[in-house]
């Protein structure tokens, strides 16, 4: 079977991709952590529910982070080894992909509660 090696220049697109990815879950990380803390510090003063909404929100949000982070490895690995960078790209590309289904996923649900909760304070 023959085997793709990616360009040099197409190398370097790979890494700057793999860097502002690393950043982007790192900044997930990061902001997922925090609303998770905001949660727990607020949970007796804003309520059990809303407390618990806050918490489950930074976890939803920490673990987009990890999905997002998933590919990374593959990216280093089309940089360092040779012969694989095909397939280690379609790997990189199915975890992408699952990210961005369950983003959308979230964001339909988050869009979707939006409407009912504004749809409950026109009608009473």
């Amino acid at each position: 079977m023959d085997t793709y090696e990616f360009s040099p220049e197409q190398n370097h697109k790979i890494a700057e991709l793999s860097v502002r990815l690393r950043h982007f879950s790192i900044v997930l990380g990061v902001v997922g952590g925090l609303v998770f803390l905001n949660g727990l510090a607020r949970w007796s003063t804003v309520g059990v529910s809303q407390g618990l909404l806050t918490v489950i929100g930074g976890l939803i949000i920490a673990g987009g982070a990890y999905l997002y982070s998933r590919p990374l490895d593959n990216f280093r690995n089309i940089i360092d080894l040779e012969g694989r960078d095909i397939e280690e790209l379609i790997t990189a590309m199915s975890d992408l992909v699952l990210a961005f289904k369950i983003l959308q996923f979230i964001i339909a649900v988050i869009t979707l509660l939006v409407c009912v909760r504004l749809a409950l304070l026109f009608t009473t």
